[in-house]
């Protein structure tokens, strides 16, 4: 279910001519600003994810490398809904 909406959202962007990925961004640009957001807590990032419309779910992660992987399959588009 979670693949659906994402298409649906995704879709949407599209038909808005909305990029799926910022150009230029980098993997770094973004590490470093999540380094500095408020969403931390104990050296955690605290991300509030969409489990399906209208729900979220609040998740620690406390690997730096996970979320720069995560981040770089997202800039590039290699997202898997598997």
């Amino acid at each position: 279910m979670v693949g659906f909406y994402f298409l649906r959202i995704l879709g949407l962007l599209r038909r808005l001519g909305l990029k799926q990925s910022p150009v230029g961004l980098t993997v770094e640009a973004v590490t470093d600003k999540l380094r500095q957001d408020k969403k931390r807590s104990g050296g955690k990032s605290i991300f509030i994810l969409p489990t399906e419309v209208g729900k979220v779910s609040i998740t620690a992660v406390d690997d730096d490398l996970l979320i720069a992987q995560v981040i770089e399959a997202c800039l590039s588009n290699r997202i898997s809904l598997e």
